[in-house]
């Protein structure tokens, strides 16, 4: 009987007595109770309640709180009927002083007087609904899902510091905005990804070595996506170094008379939409916005990528390098060399460029370095310290001196990691209609650049060394291109579903009203090049700021809500 019994539409009450009486120990139940929520488990002493509380809402994805029991108390009223938290879980994980010491059946020979159970939001919640919906298939019998250990740090709370676990579902290249549309309504029991692509960019070294659970295969044309997972409690509690602490071992959950919510895809808002992007084949580089959000970055490219003959170079292009500026940390600037040797050229515009580019970046929390020609350090300088002092720089960047006539991967490499590369032409005179901007990928970095239709140039004009973009977009002026990246900066980091995606859930939403004073406008244009014109002391760009310019900036700064 017991062994006839479909215990994927079994109900929880009876699969938790069939638990309780033993028949299903050291089972994994990911494919028990298909509709019905399942839930983490996190026991420990009660004088650590309000840490962990603040630990879960600091990490709201990985430790979403469905129900957090008393002192003492066995049961969950609001989740299920008749259960005990001591016997209706398949396994337990017993930790001792921070140290993993056994797994056991049954917790009845502990002594859980003093103790409360949180009961945590799981992702076997939502998996037959990533079945229906196609985005992946079923799991053989008793095979538990991917589990691995990142290199992401959790948002720390009293003793509990750990770095966050993730579960991994391979999804088809054609299914990953179903993925995250299916899972984004589902905040109690994890939300959406929060990582597709790359597992080395989230330190998971060997996708093919599991920390928990059953290692996937991953075929031809699917993508690894991760999503947050409850055994952070487990991890937590380790990093508590707690005397005696209780989880459910991974995989094996306690099973909720609470139905699963399904997500109706029909009738979803655009912001509530996601569009996932690659940004990088080469690098499994992937960044995810809402559908209302990539039409704001649309807009906008259509604005400043039109030429004078009014055609548009692949603002497609726009979208992915503003997306590899955001999902970036660590960015360095070649702002266009300077010789000075002669007389001031007319290239100085290329650092009005970068410093507008730079602010928004800045106010963002991303680190920006500068790397200058040697011979223009101290002008360079002087620029960005009174742009600081006049508060159109939220800090001033660190400046490089930079030697023409040696290598770019070697003084790249004397310096840190930089995540991007930006670098404006310095066109003369009448040129500034074929400006270009390009992305080109350099081992692990992207380079935004602004330069030829089919090549990145150093200024080393004796041995140019090229090399080939990924993407090109035009624009008529090169402030229009700053204009443009800033303030789609701007839009990026409004959009909550991009916001989430960058900060890998962690936290809370970053608040952008307190970066608006850096955002690109006609007035902080200007002032910039009044503090160009006087540290130069000429006039290298004569530069209208007309109506035309102006509203410019207005129809840009309207699309993103400025």
């Amino acid at each position: 009987m017991k062994k006839q019994m479909d215990l994927g539409t079994a109900l929880p009450s009876t699969v938790r007595k069939l638990i309780r009486i033993g028949d299903l120990k050291r089972q994994a139940t990911p494919l028990f109770c298909e509709g019905y929520k399942q839930a983490n488990i996190v026991i420990l002493p009660s004088s650590l309640t309000s840490d962990f509380e603040k630990f879960a809402k600091g990490n709201s994805a990985s430790i979403p709180l469905l129900y957090t029991s008393k002192p003492g108390d066995f049961e969950a009223p609001e989740l299920c009927n008749n259960s005990d938290i001591r016997t209706d879980v398949p396994l337990y994980t017993v930790i001792k002083n921070g140290v993993v010491e056994t797994e056991v059946e049954h917790l009845k020979d502990f002594d859980m007087s003093n103790m409360v159970t949180f009961y945590i939001g799981c992702s076997f919640s939502f998996y037959q609904a990533l079945i229906e919906n196609g985005v992946t298939s079923a799991k053989a019998p008793g095979k538990n899902v991917s589990m691995y250990k990142t290199n992401v740090d959790c948002y720390p709370s009293g003793p509990f510091k750990c770095k966050m676990v993730v579960s991994m579902q391979p999804v088809h290249h054609s299914k990953l905005n179903m993925a995250a549309d299916v899972t984004n309504c589902m905040k109690d029991v994890h939300g959406a990804p929060i990582h597709f692509g790359s597992p080395e960019s989230i330190g998971i070294k060997d996708i093919s070595k599991v920390d928990f659970g059953d290692a996937t295969d991953i075929e031809e044309g699917f993508v690894p996506v991760f999503w947050c997972c409850g055994v952070t409690g487990l991890e937590a509690l380790r990093s508590a170094n707690v005397d005696l602490s209780f989880t459910h071992s991974p995989g094996h959950m306690f099973i909720t008379d609470v139905a699963s919510q399904g997500t109706d895809l029909t009738d979803m808002p655009e912001d509530a939409m996601s569009e996932v992007v690659q940004i990088s084949a080469k690098n499994q580089q992937y960044s995810v916005v809402s559908k209302r959000t990539l039409d704001v970055l649309e807009k906008i490219a259509a604005a400043a990528t039109k030429q004078r003959s009014g055609t548009n170079k692949a603002p497609e292009d726009f979208v992915k390098a503003s997306l590899a500026l955001s999902n970036a940390q660590s960015l360095a600037f070649f702002p266009g060399f300077m010789n000075c040797d002669r007389d001031l050229p007319n290239d100085v515009y290329g650092l009005l460029d970068v410093l507008g580019v730079a602010a928004s970046l800045q106010s963002l929390g991303k680190s920006v370095a500068m790397f200058v020609e040697a011979n223009t350090f101290d002008l360079n300088k002087a620029i960005v310290e009174i742009c600081h002092e006049k508060g159109l720089l939220p800090k001033v960047p660190h400046l490089i001196p930079f030697q023409l006539d040696q290598p770019l991967d070697a003084q790249l490499n004397q310096e840190r990691h930089y995540d991007v590369i930006l670098s404006p032409e310095t066109f003369k005179q009448k040129q500034y209609d074929q400006v270009f901007e390009l992305v080109a990928v350099i081992s692990e970095v992207i380079m935004i650049s602004t330069n030829s239709k089919e090549s990145i140039t150093a200024t080393n004009k004796n041995n140019p060394p090229r090399i080939t973009a990924d993407f090109v977009f035009g624009s008529e002026t090169s402030d229009l291109r700053s204009c443009a990246l800033g303030l789609a900066m701007y839009a990026l980091q409004s959009c909550a579903i991009h916001d989430r995606y960058l900060r890998k859930a962690i936290g809370f939403p970053f608040d952008v009203n307190n970066t608006k004073q850096y955002m690109p406008s006609s007035t902080r244009e200007k002032e910039m090049h009044e503090i160009l014109q006087k540290v130069c002391r000429t006039s290298p760009i004569q530069t209208k700021f007309d109506k035309k310019r102006f509203d410019f900036y207005e129809d840009i700064r309207s699309m993103v809500g400025l």
